[in-house]
């Protein structure tokens, strides 16, 4: 879940996004993206992007809340054996969709368990966790992999190039999601080239230089539900919480590049 902070008419409120309806915003990005038309199958590729956190599912009907601070918990303060199960579930959705989309989510999620290993190498009993699942992802991605080249499919070059197309994707969701922005954001593609988002006339209006959708702009929306910003006890008592149902729509136009922009803040 997503906990993006909301502060309209000087009221601080919380919007609660699924991780499911982020990953539908990633592929639908995917979806109108040109150069993402010659990754093949380009119908699995997309089918992955869009359900790569469908593993959430469960988690999302009773989120938890911080024992101490009593909000909800967003994505990045999951404790990691929570998250390292929600992977596997999101991991096996991903391999019913095809060999390649488990090969995709698989790719992505030990990707991240890597990016973030300070939350977990500290402790002893976490690493062993950690190592066990990644070591676990690896085989799997092994046999998918030997699967793929057996049927003529992937070789690991592309295999791994279509990985970082979703994570290219699951940035830029992210990115819209987590908080009105400002300012612009570059996000390198799996490419080699690169591709700024910049907000005008506010935050969800955002041009897109250079253009890379196969439409003359895009329209994206992504729905939430407001809730007060205050001490949650339970999840039930979150569930139960008065809430007002919240869509999130942005439009995405052609830009171009500007001087003084800023740097690449996000590797893919």
């Amino acid at each position: 879940m997503i906990r993006r902070t909301d502060c309209t008419k000087g009221e601080k409120r919380w919007i609660l996004i699924p991780q499911v309806e982020h990953a539908r915003l990633a592929g639908r990005l995917a979806e109108s993206w040109a150069a993402l038309r010659s990754v093949e199958p380009h119908d699995q590729v997309v089918a992955a992007i869009h359900h790569h956190d469908d593993g959430w599912s469960a988690w999302e009907v009773a989120p938890k809340v911080d024992s101490h601070a009593g909000h909800p918990l967003d994505f990045t303060e999951t404790p990691l054996t929570d998250s390292l199960a929600i992977w596997r579930d999101s991991i096996q959705a991903g391999a019913n969709l095809g060999v390649l989309a488990g090969y995709l989510v698989s790719g992505h999620f030990s990707a991240l368990l890597e990016r973030f290993s300070q939350r977990w190498k500290s402790d002893p009993t976490l690493t062993a966790l950690a190592q066990a699942f990644l070591t676990e992802q690896q085989e799997e991605r092994q046999k998918w992999l030997a699967m793929l080249q057996s049927a003529g499919g992937a070789d690991r070059q592309m295999a791994d190039r279509a990985v970082a197309w979703l994570q290219m994707f699951d940035a830029m969701s992210l990115w819209l999601c987590c908080g009105k922005r400002d300012q612009a954001e570059r996000f390198l593609t799996p490419e080699g080239g690169q591709v700024t988002m910049r907000p005008v006339s506010g935050p969800y209006e955002i041009e897109v230089s250079p253009w890379p959708c196969l439409a003359a702009a895009v329209e994206l929306e992504v729905p939430g539900r407001s809730i007060a910003s205050q001490q949650y006890a339970s999840p039930a008592d979150l569930v139960t919480a008065p809430a007002q149902p919240v869509t999130l729509r942005w439009f995405l136009r052609p830009g171009h590049c500007r001087p003084g922009s800023p740097a690449p803040t996000t590797p893919l």
